[in-house]
């Protein structure tokens, strides 16, 4: 919990310090951090987040509109949404509660986000903008777990963070209570008095090793290995590898 922020309108807010390396480095800077929706953060909350200076977005267009980010001074916001509501299978509303019929299988979405043309291409810009940019920079989505959570372990896979410390830093999202699972499942149980149906929402606010498992899975498959993907799918090349280590790494 101590990488955690005392953010209260924001609670799965954290970065990446003190994380070890396979080579025994450590990154050393606050200045990468992972979120959730930053629509109802306060002023106290907005000045722990004084080291940001690129909010990435990785919302779909509706979702921003539904819940716009407060706008943070002197932070350049960029929204690049990993994928659609067509990928993932489901709009979270109250409208949809018709679509739990067919609810998407969670391990399907984490291996769509990892191999699906539009997700790799998306992934290409986000990630030529962490590097790139000369500053700190915040990544988020809706809940902090999914498009938030593939992103950041492939960040921590180009410094070379050992997958056990990836996994940890990912199911870490566990930790802070999410008062949307709760009131999606009271929602559901109250409009179809049917537990099971109930039940099958909380996977989509959970951080399951099995989905994130499904994602890399789904890398190795195909690429051989995770330093190919990067290469290969993604373009990371060694130079932009070694750019981001030395921003991170001591």
């Amino acid at each position: 919990m101590d990488r955690f922020y005392d953010i209260k309108h924001a609670k799965n807010t954290r970065d990446f310090y003190g994380l070890k390396n396979k080579d025994g480095l450590s990154i050393c800077t606050h200045n990468f951090v992972r979120s959730c929706t930053l629509d109802k953060l306060r002023k106290a909350d907005i000045d722990k987040l004084s080291n940001v200076s690129l909010i990435i977005d990785l919302r779909d267009k509706d979702e921003t509109e539904e819940k716009r980010d407060k706008v943070i001074p002197f932070t350049e916001y960029k929204n690049m949404p990993l994928f659609s509501k067509t990928t993932a299978g489901i709009s979270l509303s109250t409208k949809s509660i018709e679509a739990l019929d067919h609810l998407p299988n969670m391990c399907d979405i984490y291996h769509n986000m990892a191999l699906e043309e539009d997700c790799i291409n998306h992934l290409k810009s986000i990630f030529n903008e962490i590097i790139d940019h000369d500053g700190g920079v915040l990544w988020h989505c809706s809940e902090g777990k999914d498009r938030c959570g593939f992103v950041s372990a492939l960040f921590l896979s180009i410094l070379d963070i050992p997958y056990e410390t990836i996994m940890d830093d990912y199911l870490a999202t566990n930790l802070v209570p999410s008062k949307n699972k709760m009131r999606y499942y009271k929602l559901i149980l109250f409009a179809t008095r049917d537990k099971k149906k109930a039940d099958a929402i909380l996977p989509l606010f959970e951080a399951r090793e099995e989905f994130l498992n499904s994602s890399f899975d789904a890398i190795k498959d195909n690429y051989g290995s995770v330093d190919n993907y990067l290469k290969n799918a993604l373009g990371i090349t060694d130079e932009m590898k070694e750019k981001l280590k030395a921003k991170c790494l001591k």
